[in-house]
Parts: C-alpha cells; sequence; structure tokens
C-alpha cells in the first residue's frame, strides 16, 4: 500500500425507510474523512437510488462482501451524538422483531423530536435549534473611562442603559429591548465598546416552576400497607407495624445492591399508597444522584412525571430532567441535547423518555404500570412495560413497576417469574374508612327520582359540601347524549365518514362523531321527517353537568373531559384547586383519572358502571376494576369517605370483587377465563388490521393474507376471522382485521414478516400490525 492510499473502512447502514419490503441494511464505503469519528447510532446521508436518504450506522467493519466497483460512499454523517449504543441497537432489533416493524421505523424513536427533514441538521448543528438568551452586564473596569465622557449630553441616552443596567445587576437583553425604553443602536455601541458584557446562556425549561418542598419534606414514613393474600407465588409482609417498615427497608436495600451489581430483576410493587410509592421512588431518585448512578423514571401521563419532579430536592435540579410531549418544542430539543451528553444523572418523563440517548441506566422505574397511556397509538404500537422489562434484561438492572390494580398480563409474569417478585398485597377491609354503596338504578322510581342523581348520591354530595369536602364523579361518556333518535320515524343520524351514531353536544348545538370529529349543526329537529319529538339517549358528561348545576346552584362544577382539555391551566392546577378550602364537585371522564392522585375526595362516585361493561373487548372486566380501584385510591383515609356506585346490573362478578375488596379473586377469575378463551397471558395476540376506502380490495386482501398465515406449518396458531372490526368504517376508511393467537410469538413475527415482505397487497390497502393489543375495537 503506497502512502497516497488509504484502507478502506465499510458502514453497515439501514436506510431510514418506512416500508417492510424494503428493511434490509446495504454497505457504504467511509470516506477518510470520517474515518475514525463515524460510529455505531450516527446518523449518514447515503444515496439511494437517484436520491440522498437518512441512514441509521449499526456496524462499522474493515471488510465488505459486496465487490468496491458495486458500492458508494457515505456523503455526509452527523458523528456528534449517537441515536442508540450497542444496546440500544439489541433493543431495536428485538422491538423490528417482536412488533414486525422495519428498522428506520423503530430507529426514528430513538432519534431528536424534529421533523424527519429537520433530523439530521440538528445532529449536525444542534446549536441552531436550542433556545438561548442573552444576559447584560457592565464591565466594571471600564466604567471609570466611561463616566468621564458621559457628562455630554451625545452619550446621554448610553448613560441611561448604563445606570439602569446597574441598577439591575444582570438583565437579559430580550427584555431591555422588548421595553422599547431605550435605543438599540445605543446599546449596541457599549458593547461595541466593551463597556457592556453581553453572556450567552442556554436556558433551563425544567426549572419554570419554584420547588416549594424538599425531598426531606416529602419524605412520608410508611404506613397501612397490607400483605399479599396468596403467599404461595408472592413475597409477603404486612406493614401494618415496625417490622413490617423494617422488612420493606430489607428490601430497598436489596434492589440497591441489585442496583451495584448490576442484577436484572423486576419487582411489582403493589397496593401501596400515593405518599409510600412517592417516597419509595424519591429514595431511589436521591440514591442514584448521590451514588453518581442513572435512573429513568416513567409515568403515564405528563401530569405524573411533573408530579414526581415536584417533590425533588431543589439541589437536585441541575441533576435530572424532566421529558413529556406536552414540553414545548425547544424544552424538548434542549432534554434532549443535554442527555445526550450525559448531563443527567436522572430522567423523568412519559413513554417517549424511554427512547432518549440515556445511555446505561442502573435502575428504571415505571408507575401506574396497567395504564393504557403506555399503549403507543402510532402505527407501531408498542407497550411500554414491555420495552423496559426486554431493556433491563439486555443492560442486566433492576426495574420496579408499581400500581394499586396490575394488569393481569404483568401480575401474572411477575408472580411466576423467578426473575421477578410482587411486593405488598390486597387491602384489608378493617384497615380502610371507606364506605362502598351500590345503587341499583332499576329500583329507582323515575317519577320521584333521578337516575343520573340519584337521592343516595344528591344526599351524599350535599352531606360533605357542607363539610367543606370535594366530591368526585365519574361519567364515561362525553357531550349531552351518546345518540339521538326520532321518536316518529326512528331515525337515528350516523357520521357518513364513519357510520357510527353522531353524539350531541349541547354547549354548541351540534352533532359530533368521535372518531373523525366530523360536526353537523342541530336545531332540535329530526332530518329525516322533520319532526321536534326527539329523544336524547344514555347521558353524556353535559347533560350531568347541567343537573349538578341546577341542583347545587351554590357549588363551583368543575368539568375535565377531551371537550375542555384545551384549557392548560385547569389542567395543570387541579391538584391546587382540590386542595383549596372552598368544596367542589369534580366531575370528569377518563381523561381527569391521571391528573389526580392525592387523597383529597371524601366521595367518588360513578355516574353508570354499565357503561364501562360495554365494550366488546376481553380486557373489559380488567380495565372497569382499574377504574374503581383508580376512584377509591383518591379517598381521604382520615375520615369516613364514600364510594357510590351507581348501575342497572349489580351482579357484575367485578363489581362484587371490588365491593369485597378481593383483587386476587378477580384476578383469578379473570385468568382462569382467559385461560379457556386462550387470551393473553397464556397466548399472545397479533391484530391485523387492514383499512382502506375500496371495501372489495380489503376484503381480497384479508382473505389472501388468511390463507397465507394459515398456511404457515409452524408455530401453532389460532386464525380468527377476516371479520369487520367493531368499529367497521372510520373516516371514510372501511376496516377489517384478523385475530392471530400464539404461543410462540417471536418465531411466529419473524414468518409473519416474511410474508409480509412479499405480500402484494393492493396499493389502496393499509395494513396495521397491532401485536398485545390493548384495544381489539
Amino acid at each position: 500500500m503506497t502512502d497516497n492510499q488509504t484502507k478502506l473502512q465499510y458502514a453497515e447502514i439501514y436506510p431510514d425507510t418506512k416500508i417492510l419490503e424494503f428493511d434490509r441494511h446495504f454497505d457504504y464505503i467511509i470516506p477518510q474523512s470520517l474515518q475514525g469519528v463515524l460510529k455505531t447510532g450516527n446518523i449518514a446521508k447515503i444515496p439511494l437510488r437517484n436520491r440522498i436518504e437518512n441512514g441509521y450506522v449499526t456496524r462499522i467493519k474493515n471488510n465488505s462482501s459486496v465487490s468496491e466497483k458495486n458500492l458508494k460512499y457515505i456523503k455526509d454523517a452527523a458523528t456528534g451524538v449517537s441515536l442508540f449504543d450497542f444496546s440500544r441497537l439489541k433493543l431495536i432489533f428485538w422491538m423490528c422483531s417482536y412488533y414486525i416493524q422495519p428498522f428506520g421505523k423503530i430507529a426514528r424513536l430513538f432519534a431528536p423530536p424534529a421533523d424527519e427533514e429537520k433530523i439530521f441538521e440538528f445532529l449536525k448543528n444542534p446549536e441552531n435549534f436550542l433556545k438561548y438568551r442573552i444576559l447584560l452586564s457592565i464591565n466594571k473596569d471600564l466604567l471609570p473611562l466611561f463616566e468621564k465622557k458621559s457628562f455630554y449630553s451625545k452619550f446621554f441616552r448610553q448613560r441611561q442603559i448604563v445606570d439602569y443596567i446597574l441598577g439591575q445587576g444582570k438583565i437579559e437583553k430580550k427584555e431591555l429591548i422588548d421595553n422599547n425604553i431605550f435605543s438599540p443602536s445605543s446599546l449596541n455601541s457599549l458593547v461595541k465598546s466593551g463597556i457592556i458584557i453581553e453572556e450567552k446562556t442556554r436556558e433551563a425549561g425544567f426549572n419554570e416552576k419554584e420547588l416549594s418542598l424538599s425531598f426531606n419534606d416529602a419524605c412520608i414514613t410508611f404506613n397501612g400497607v397490607r400483605g399479599f393474600l396468596n403467599k404461595e407465588i408472592v413475597e409477603t409482609y404486612n406493614f401494618k407495624d415496625n417490622n413490617g417498615i423494617k422488612k420493606l427497608r430489607h428490601i430497598i436495600e436489596r434492589i440497591k445492591d441489585d442496583i451495584n451489581n448490576s442484577n436484572f430483576k423486576g419487582y411489582l410493587f403493589r397496593d401501596f399508597s400515593y405518599s409510600e410509592r412517592i417516597n419509595i421512588i424519591l429514595e431511589f431518585c436521591s440514591y442514584s444522584i448521590q451514588n453518581l448512578k442513572k435512573m429513568l423514571v416513567l409515568a403515564p401521563e405528563s401530569a405524573g412525571a411533573e408530579e414526581i419532579s415536584f417533590f425533588l430536592d431543589k439541589g437536585f435540579e441541575d441533576k435530572y430532567c424532566v421529558y413529556t410531549s406536552d414540553k414545548n418544542i425547544r424544552d424538548r430539543y434542549r432534554c434532549w441535547h443535554d442527555t445526550a451528553n450525559n448531563k443527567y444523572s436522572l430522567v423523568i418523563g412519559t413513554r417517549s423518555a424511554a427512547f432518549l440517548p440515556f445511555y446505561n441506566p442502573d435502575i428504571i422505574i415505571l408507575d401506574q404500570e396497567h395504564d393504557s397511556s403506555y399503549k403507543d397509538s402510532s402505527i407501531i404500537r408498542f407497550n411500554t412495560q414491555d420495552i423496559i422489562l426486554k431493556l433491563a434484561s439486555i443492560l442486566k438492572i433492576p426495574v420496579l413497576f408499581f400500581s394499586n390494580c396490575p394488569s393481569v398480563k404483568n401480575m401474572f409474569l411477575f408472580s411466576r417469574s423467578t426473575k421477578h417478585c410482587v411486593i405488598g398485597g390486597v387491602k384489608s377491609p378493617s384497615n380502610v374508612n371507606i364506605s362502598k354503596t351500590v345503587v341499583d338504578l332499576k329500583k329507582i322510581d323515575r317519577f320521584r327520582d333521578d337516575v343520573t342523581i340519584s337521592r343516595e348520591l344528591f344526599g351524599k354530595i350535599r352531606e360533605y359540601s357542607e363539610k367543606k369536602f370535594n366530591c368526585l364523579l365519574f361519567a364515561s361518556r362525553r357531550g349531552m347524549s351518546s345518540f339521538i333518535t326520532c321518536r316518529n320515524c326512528g331515525f337515528v343520524p350516523k357520521c357518513p365518514s364513519c357510520e357510527i351514531s353522531y353524539t350531541f353536544h349541547s354547549n354548541k348545538n351540534v352533532l359530533m362523531c368521535h372518531h373523525c370529529s366530523n360536526t353537523e349543526e342541530f336545531f332540535g329537529l329530526c332530518k329525516n321527517c322533520g319532526s321536534k319529538n326527539i329523544m336524547y339517549r344514555n347521558n353524556g358528561i353535559e347533560n350531568i353537568e347541567k343537573k349538578l348545576k341546577k341542583r347545587f346552584p351554590d357549588l363551583p362544577v368543575i368539568r375535565i373531559d377531551s371537550d375542555v382539555a384545551g384549557n392548560s391551566y385547569r389542567d395543570n392546577n387541579i391538584c391546587k384547586i382540590t386542595r383549596s378550602k372552598s368544596p367542589a364537585i369534580f366531575l370528569g371522564t377518563r381523561k381527569i383519572l391521571n391528573q389526580l392522585s392525592e387523597k383529597t375526595f371524601a366521595l367518588s362516585a360513578i355516574i353508570e358502571f354499565d357503561s364501562l361493561m360495554q365494550m366488546p373487548d376481553f380486557h373489559t372486566n380488567e380495565r372497569a376494576f382499574q377504574t374503581l380501584c383508580k376512584l377509591e385510591s383518591v379517598l381521604k383515609m382520615d375520615i369516613d369517605s364514600c364510594f357510590i356506585i351507581q348501575s342497572f346490573n349489580t351482579e357484575y362478578p367485578v363489581l362484587k370483587c371490588f365491593i369485597n375488596d378481593d383483587y386476587y379473586k378477580f384476578y383469578s377469575m379473570e385468568l382462569a377465563g382467559r385461560k379457556e378463551l386462550g387470551y393473553p397471558p397464556f397466548l399472545n395476540i397479533i391484530n391485523i388490521i387492514l383499512s382502506g376506502k375500496d371495501k372489495k380490495a380489503i376484503i381480497r386482501d384479508a382473505d389472501k393474507l388468511f390463507a397465507e398465515i394459515d398456511n404457515l406449518k409452524s408455530p401453532e396458531k389460532i386464525i380468527l376471522g377476516p371479520a369487520p372490526c367493531p368499529y367497521s368504517k372510520i373516516n371514510m376508511n372501511h376496516r377489517w382485521h384478523l385475530l392471530v393467537k400464539t404461543n410462540d410469538i417471536i418465531r411466529f413475527n419473524i414468518k409473519f414478516a416474511k410474508i409480509m415482505r412479499s405480500f402484494g397487497r393492493d396499493a389502496k390497502v393499509k395494513i396495521i400490525t397491532d401485536v398485545d393489543p390493548v384495544w381489539i375495537l
């Protein structure tokens, strides 16, 4: 080899493609300018066919099996930050196999929160995306010289600027200019002459609010935690006395040993109070920061992540960041960039925080593991819980799940696996000052009583409000009524795009489709026959709010649902409102469940429990039980609180298990039913959804796909369908699906991916694969 020759290096690169058929890596020659600096996890600009595309570098090597004359050179690369290290690369490959997705689509999750065309630009020049501020101060060394000449009238305006800054000490340049007090030209002259010093600093987005509680203030001693009923499958501790507290301390020390010894083990903490749960999380946050460990904490919603950060010690504020989708884009840029540069010991966030370049955490905590918000709703449809468990096993670190009502799937996993354990237990009714009342709506005299706000519920709201306590009412339906019908001709208005009944919203006098947001004005007349004889069916939250305001005119009624979600002030201050001394009635849909976590209510109520049981989904019982547990968890423990459940059917097994405080009986019943029907956790389910505007093409492709799956000789599988989805048409798109059950999901998915790579689907048909669905509607 001559002096002017350099040995070639090659990079394996996956193009940033969204198409499974094109999912493969290609070899590219690394130009001399990038040799030694290009590394795994970088994004590169690569020639692909007749265009330049982004690509993800997965390997650097000295040889290639492809002839050099057939290889192309990398055009450019962002070498400053790696999107993934070797451990995350293993996770990406696992996600590609498990969720049947191309590499580029999964790798995009690990990229900065920028548009597709800006990702490379951000990684190449991150300073252009970060928010800075310029602080102005006076150069006191030059100040005496300036004071001598400032007596001249032409320096009058400059003198004003200098005096103003001296009075402030330091001031932001933007503030000075925005006030329009001083001339920009005078200011620039002072900067140029060196009298004023400009200091460019990064803005710290997560310190927007003042933290008022220190770590020590937030620490609350453990008490009132009960042991688990079935001692054969979980670790059982009784935390009602000091001995129990010591045992819990022993568990915490064991987890710290797992951190220090890089030991993968899962811990499911269940039936811990709000203060106990926060206290445990804070203990590990403090331990990680003080011992130079790294920790990732995930919450299902932004409010939960902010809540955890609220209790952290002020001295930790430069050691952690909060990363949620609610943050403005520049704050997210800043957090992503600083995390990649190893600035933080602690990252708190929602599911997207799991993909930050936060390499080699020593422990991961996932709060409220049962929450459906951990399920991604995009095309990938991943489950955050499964990803966290897989990442923890790759990194060999402990992972902690918290839930007062664990999902059946994870309860089964943690209680049966030798790698995991369950800590805690079912509640002891003798230790809970909560009365539970089931109101049978069938027995209500509709001429003397209101089905929506029964006499029992009305009396309790009045009783607790007079004692200055807050009340919480839960409704499952938005709008005024879930559908309307004409009494004369029976016509039911439906959305033409979805063929689903419109929901009536009285505040805007519109009929709205909650699937495609299509609306029609409504004037109280039947669109078919013109009759005014309209019947409003199924109470929605607007109707309940109207009745509450009429029956309790002296009490504020605070409604929380998706239709008022735009009021960010209200969403961000619910906890403050509940702490106020003035009593109020809180009325909400599922949106309110993740906004409230403190025990600030004396009364909880479900307006109509039957509405929770009407979905044709195998998760229905589990979801209903979790809703009941959540509504109970916000009730005060130091007074005689009350939980009222109104229902037309009082014989639901789910309801009986809850009334008897018997999570384990519910869990056992649910397991038995799922085992008999072949549902998770005994078999995995893949929901394959075909959608498009051409119904015939969808049915044709669904039949063809069924035949190809059915021809697979292994692994064992059960195929249900093809059939229309329960919501068979949304936004002009027809929807059909196949459900595949298998006990060897990785093996099946690898074979199914091969089918999809060569499957000649109609160009008008879109196929989505939902592995481990939480909804099959």
